[in-house]
């Protein structure tokens, strides 16, 4: 694996800022959905279809894991591989997902509901949100551990750079994990 120099302190501060940027986007991007369910619903709320959409997203992440990692340690690591591991985790997580998605809507007879299909899709998409920034707030944490030293965190910076298939992780702006732009 080919090694890159860690950005400068002022990049990783540039991100820091986009992702402190970014959290109130997340929030505005589900606040609308929310507020039509609850209008949509009145009194009745059934928040347990949107505890089971994000247990839902959960769910197809952990079905696809499997695969992910098994193509990942039939590739190389080199740039071109690390390309086709993206594409093919990008291949894999639409028939993962709409699959949990179409078995719960059916399962659980949600799908002749119109409230209940917006529940697991609201649930679903809450969790997605959630990810997102934990995951920008990880990257960042990353960064500042790998400039400070931290052998663990420099090795993990330069696995995420392989594993992006980009040069510099940093360079795609972390407003693309707001739902519809994954």
């Amino acid at each position: 694996m080919e090694y890159k120099p860690l950005p400068a302190d002022e990049e990783i501060d540039a991100f820091s800022r986009k992702v402190r940027c970014c959290f109130p986007l997340l929030l505005l991007s589900i606040a609308p959905f929310v507020i039509v369910y609850i209008l949509m619903t009145r009194a009745d709320n059934d928040w347990m279809i949107l505890l089971a959409g994000a247990g839902g997203w959960w769910l197809a992440l952990l079905l696809r894991m499997p695969c992910i990692l098994g193509i990942k340690a039939v590739l190389a690591d080199s740039p071109s591989q690390q390309a086709w591991l993206t594409l093919m985790t990008i291949l894999l997580s639409g028939p993962a997902e709409e699959s949990v998605r179409v078995a719960m809507l059916f399962a659980f007879g949600w799908a002749q509901r119109f409230e209940a299909t917006f529940a697991l899709g609201l649930g679903w998409t809450a969790l997605e949100l959630v990810f997102t920034a934990v995951q920008a707030l990880a990257v960042t944490q990353l960064l500042r551990a790998a400039k400070a030293g931290d052998p663990k965190a420099v090795e993990a910076y330069h696995v995420l750079a392989a594993q992006t298939g980009r040069e510099d992780p940093l360079g795609l702006h972390p407003a693309w994990g707001i739902p519809g732009c994954t």
